[in-house]
């Protein structure tokens, strides 16, 4: 996974950029359309499911005549 670290003006990373990146984020091949419940049913800590990247295969067009 690619991750993009920006600095701030005191050479500190930026997590928010980095989380946004990661949001997004989905194997190649693949985009990410929507989000879904984690298949593996974890939980955030105010106890709701997690939701993940609903990732689909990108569908090559065949433009043959």
């Amino acid at each position: 996974m690619k991750e993009v670290e920006l600095l701030d003006v005191d050479g500190n990373v930026n997590l928010k950029i980095k989380k946004m990146a990661k949001r997004f984020s989905c194997w190649k091949g693949y985009k990410a359309v929507g989000k879904k419940k984690s298949p593996s049913g974890k939980k955030t800590k105010s106890g709701r499911t997690k939701m993940v990247n609903n990732c689909v295969k990108i569908k090559k067009i065949n433009y043959d005549i």
